[in-house]
């Protein structure tokens, strides 16, 4: 595979905020945020419905390079995500003191929107699952909280070191959290899990 270079990022960061992408462009914190959750996803979301989300429906007209340079960079939080490990504060920026995280422009802030939004394309039957194991439904809620808590500018700013001192165990098992969950729930069978990896 191709290594997603810090110079690729900064290029993508720089086109994703570049006056050529609609105003609903997501950020690149943002877009790790959504890649993030997307991957976890129990079965893959189709290419175009999330180019087209992330650049804020401006995908029809997309260069080839601009393509190639997403994918490398979905690749690149897959890699991490199940083979390096995910570890958040070295994908983005947290501000100290550690409220400040709490601000539109905070990278905290942008990546769990993107997360937030992500995960609406599968987390509804998942937490509404009657079936699910009682521990792991508390597990799965407790991790959302932690995940999507600077989403929220409204949330209360004591509880932002709490907060941060405990999302990177909570990002870095969120995949097999969510692989449990469905399995447990019976929303998958084991063998059409085994296809998607």
């Amino acid at each position: 595979m191709i290594e997603f270079t810090q110079t690729d990022k900064h290029v993508l960061a720089s086109w994703l905020a570049s006056s050529e992408m609609a105003p609903s462009a997501m950020p690149l914190p943002q877009l790790e945020g959504y890649l993030f959750a997307l991957i976890a996803a129990p079965a893959p979301i189709i290419e175009d419905i999330w180019v087209s989300e992330a650049l804020g429906n401006k995908s029809e007209q997309l260069a080839d390079d601009k393509l190639f340079a997403l994918m490398a960079f979905h690749n690149d939080v897959s890699d991490h995500v199940f083979e390096k490990g995910y570890a958040l504060s070295s994908r983005i920026s947290m501000m100290q003191p550690s409220a400040a995280n709490l601000s539109k422009d905070s990278e905290l802030h942008l990546w769990a929107l993107g997360f937030t939004q992500g995960i609406k394309h599968y987390i509804e039957p998942i937490v509404s699952a009657n079936n699910l194991n009682g521990e792991l439904s508390e597990a799965l809620a407790m991790t959302l909280g932690y995940l999507c808590f600077f989403a929220d500018l409204n949330n209360e700013a004591s509880l932002c070191d709490d907060v941060i001192s405990l999302l990177e165990p909570f990002a870095e098992g969120y995949a097999e959290l969510i692989e449990a969950c469905v399995m447990d729930a019976g929303l998958i069978e084991e063998d059409d899990l085994d296809d998607l990896e």
